[in-house]
């Protein structure tokens, strides 16, 4: 029996969505030809390689991460994996203006940073402010610096960890 929804770990509650209802829409998204449908089960499962690919990239408990990513699946497993981890998501909201996002960025001095194509290249342009940042993640088209691909990381996640993340995503009896 899974432990009940209040005691649950704010990390764990993809997979006790999925282990609830699995074959549920956990999360819509548009995408070109419409609307692309992530089940509770597949969300899960992403979640579980998201932690362990993050991790096997350096985050650790208690990091400070930005997330710099545009809502969707990603966004969500990302947020999700970072709580499973330990590590605290930074949510900065780009409308702000540069100035302030930078300043923000400064202030915050994450270790990790994980954005889209163009965060990392604000990152590249104003190092300064993302000076504290030692580990970074691009979500999205290949990147022309150094750090990793969550694409990548998701997919490197192989063997006995993949089986495993794939297990605790499975609905318990």
């Amino acid at each position: 029996m899974s432990p009940r929804l209040e005691d649950a770990q704010l990390g764990d509650l993809a997979l006790e969505f999925a282990r609830a209802a699995p074959n549920q829409v956990a999360v819509w998204e548009p995408v070109r030809s419409g609307w692309q449908a992530t089940r509770a089960d597949e969300l899960a499962a992403m979640v579980a390689r998201a932690a362990a690919g993050l991790e096997r990239a350096g985050i650790c408990r208690g990091d400070l991460v930005c997330v710099f990513v545009r809502p969707g699946r990603n966004w969500i497993a990302i947020l999700y994996a970072l709580f499973r981890l330990g590590a605290v998501p930074v949510a900065i909201d780009p409308g702000m203006g540069k100035t302030n996002l930078l300043a923000c960025v400064e202030r915050v001095a994450p270790r990790g940073f994980i954005g889209i194509p163009a965060a990392h290249a604000l990152r590249l342009t104003h190092a300064r402010a993302f000076r504290s940042v030692e580990v970074n993640v691009t979500v999205g088209a290949p990147k022309l610096w150094s750090g990793h691909s969550f694409e990548r990381l998701l997919r490197a996640v192989g063997g006995a960890q993949a089986r495993n993340a794939d297990r605790q995503a499975q609905p318990q009896d």
